[in-house]
């Protein structure tokens, strides 16, 4: 374990790295507002806040933009591997991705989907500019963020041609969808915690048939594309067949990707059952008409992309054993936390302290031995959580929203982790993360469902 601690930085950063060309001059992520502050909630009332779109624009557009709505239960946000991660691979093959941080509803249904219908006004209200083509304007989503999309898909105006905002002239609806292990269906078969952070915890039959999607299709559904594994637990695999049928039924052109194995996730966004929806989506998109011959800005024919790397070293001092990546600055570009220090994206220049840096012995255990970027408490600005070993303590250092000139708040969260290699995985099909560890010679679970609050 020794030997990797220094090169864990660089090959973290990888994972969610957006290419070079897509982080100089024009064509680095951009953050929009959609509201300017004044945020529907339905009913004509409005609440202050502001929510937030990140453009990636690939170095040579092709005219094609996807919406994409990470999962998260409708309790968080998983902008990494379903936001930043997608918008990346899209800019590859020459489509510009905008990740769209919706509102959590917290019993209040039609706030993402206001969020939602706003993104797709905004991008094809600015289609020219972005150099675009207002007719390829589609949207994705992944689990709860697929319910969003479908809600999207299904739920769509023309505009208002007599409003006095221009983007709300133009329609709302997307031209495709793209849906990925989605939640459709708020009725038995879909995902209990998306629909209690959805419509609350006991909603009336009506409002349950209005957000169950499948139920909702009609012959001007935009076209869609699903892909789903066959041993998805948390959200079985019906809700896509079930929304693939109703499609059927109404003569909208679909695909059902069914894939064999991969659970909820695709096996942590790798490997071949991840690389088998985007590949056929993408032929899906070109298929259709909705995306040119040539997918790829990069690549010629080839199913295969090489990318170059440069090595920077952050720091030459060892502090930890591993090294974590997130937008922990919500500016839309790939943070790296690593010991005391997160570095911001995207040159890695300047740093900031989570806590007081204490130099760990290279050859003993790190106090810091892992990390994960996570928001437990759901306020929508990511949360370090940080395990030691042997025997030492777990933390959440909560992120002070903006205000970095200080040590972040920290919460223990348990007395001590006893084994080399913790886990921070999803036990129990919520969509949120558990710690797995042993602990007094027995395995154990932490809720990370809990938030600080409750663990102060």
């Amino acid at each position: 374990m020794r030997a990797l601690a220094m090169h864990s930085i660089i090959a973290v950063s990888m994972l969610y790295a957006i290419p070079a060309h897509a982080q100089d001059g024009k064509n680095a992520p951009e953050k929009i507002g959609l509201w300017k502050k004044r945020a529907p909630i339905g009913m004509d009332k409005f609440e202050d806040v502001e929510v937030w779109i990140t453009l990636h624009r690939p170095a040579k557009a092709n005219g094609t933009a996807v919406v994409i709505c990470p999962g998260g239960g409708y309790g968080g946000l998983v902008t990494g591997a379903e936001g930043h991660g997608i918008a990346a691979w899209l800019n590859q093959h020459g489509i510009t991705g905008v990740v769209l941080e919706y509102r959590l509803p917290k019993g209040r249904a039609q706030v993402p989907l206001f969020d939602a219908q706003r993104a797709i006004r905004t991008v094809r209200a600015n289609a020219k500019a972005w150099n675009l083509d207002s007719a390829r304007i589609g949207i994705m989503g992944f689990s709860a963020g697929g319910h969003l999309a479908s809600t999207a898909g299904t739920h769509f105006d023309a505009g208002d041609a007599s409003s006095p905002d221009p983007v709300e002239r133009v329609s709302c609806r997307p031209d495709f969808m793209i849906l990925v292990y989605p939640v459709v269906t708020m009725g038995g078969k879909g995902h209990s915690g998306s629909r209690a952070n959805l419509l609350g915890k006991s909603p009336d039959a009506k409002l349950v048939g209005l957000y169950s999607n499948e139920t909702q299709v009609r012959a001007n559904t935009p076209p869609t594309f699903l892909a789903h594994a066959k041993d998805d637990k948390p959200v079985p695999p019906s809700n896509s067949q079930m929304f693939y049928d109703a499609l059927r039924d109404k003569k909208v052109p679909a695909r059902y990707l069914e894939l064999p194995s991969g659970g909820h996730g695709l096996n942590g966004y790798k490997g071949p059952m991840w690389d088998a929806w985007q590949r056929q989506s993408l032929e899906w998109l070109v298929e259709m008409k909705l995306a040119p011959t040539a997918t790829s800005s990069s690549r010629g024919g080839d199913d295969h992309l090489l990318h170059k790397f440069n090595r920077q070293e952050l720091t030459d001092v060892y502090f930890s054993e591993g090294a974590n990546v997130g937008d922990l600055n919500r500016d839309g570009k790939i943070d790296v936390v690593y010991g005391p220090y997160w570095f911001e994206g995207p040159d890695y220049k300047i740093k900031h302290e989570l806590y007081p840096p204490v130099p760990q012995p290279r050859e003993k255990y790190a106090d810091n031995f892992f990390n994960w970027v996570y928001d437990f408490n759901g306020d929508g600005w990511p949360d370090v959580f940080v395990v030691g070993f042997p025997g030492r303590p777990a933390y959440v250092y909560e992120n002070p929203k903006g205000k970095f000139g200080k040590h972040w708040p920290k919460h223990q969260v348990m007395d001590a982790v006893a084994n080399e290699s913790p886990q921070f995985l999803d036990l129990v099909g919520d969509e949120r993360p558990e710690l797995v560890c042993t602990f007094g010679g027995a395995f154990t679970v932490w809720p990370g469902t809990n938030r600080i609050a409750a663990v102060r």
